[in-house]
């Protein structure tokens, strides 16, 4: 009974050992400069530190056939340990979970905030857009629409209106054509008026 104790205490070593062994590559590899962290790892070494003494007692134990003692000594002392060790790895997984999940989520809440700030953008950008076409609309539309205007006036034979629209583009040319061409009609018509007044007077002379 107490040699097959022996024989799977032994087992239960090399099966520690190894997950010992593992975790402490793991912890090599491990870089962090969180206090809480630090704080596990710290516990960690201490732990495992404490785990090889009480193994090498244990051993040594079983060397000089103290096989009671040794099997003892494993229950009482290196088996709680060794659950104590894992419950610490249990719970730097856990903070690096908590870690990994809050960074993800204020990473989400990063995307969350540039997708608003993008649509916010190309919204500005429509109305912008929108604001200018109809600014530059009404640019157009107003003077073309007294240029009618003045255009019906004038087709009802009010020669004296003139356009006050100033501008270096097209409507602006048009207006300027406009003027030009009423200014002449207007000396045309008073030309023709005083050749009329003329052709009168002398026919008053002739009758006279």
């Amino acid at each position: 009974m107490v040699n097959t104790r022996i024989s799977r205490n032994e087992e239960l070593l090399l099966s520690i050992n190894e997950r010992i062994k593992a975790n402490e590559d793991l912890r090599q590899s491990y870089q962090t400069d969180d206090p809480e962290k630090l704080g596990l790892l710290e516990k960690l070494d201490a732990l495992e530190a404490e785990f090889y003494d009480l193994k090498d007692e244990v051993m040594s134990l079983a060397i000089k056939n103290q096989n009671t003692e040794s099997y003892n000594l494993y229950v009482a002392e290196v088996a709680p340990l060794v659950n104590e060790i894992d419950d610490l790895y249990s719970n730097l997984i856990n903070v690096n979970n908590l870690e990994a999940k809050t960074e993800n989520e204020q990473n989400e809440k990063d995307i969350s905030t540039s997708l608003i700030l993008l649509i916010s953008i190309i919204v500005g950008a429509l109305v912008l857009y929108v604001g200018l076409s109809w600014v530059i609309s009404q640019l157009i539309s107003k003077p073309t629409k007294e240029m009618e205007k003045l255009m019906k006036k004038a087709e009802r034979g009010d020669l004296t209106v003139q356009s006050t629209y100033q501008s270096k583009d097209e409507i602006g040319s048009l207006a300027q054509s406009f003027n030009e061409m009423l200014s002449q009609l207007n000396r045309l018509v008073k030309n023709v008026r005083d050749a009329s007044n003329q052709v009168a007077s002398s026919s008053e002379e002739l009758i006279a």
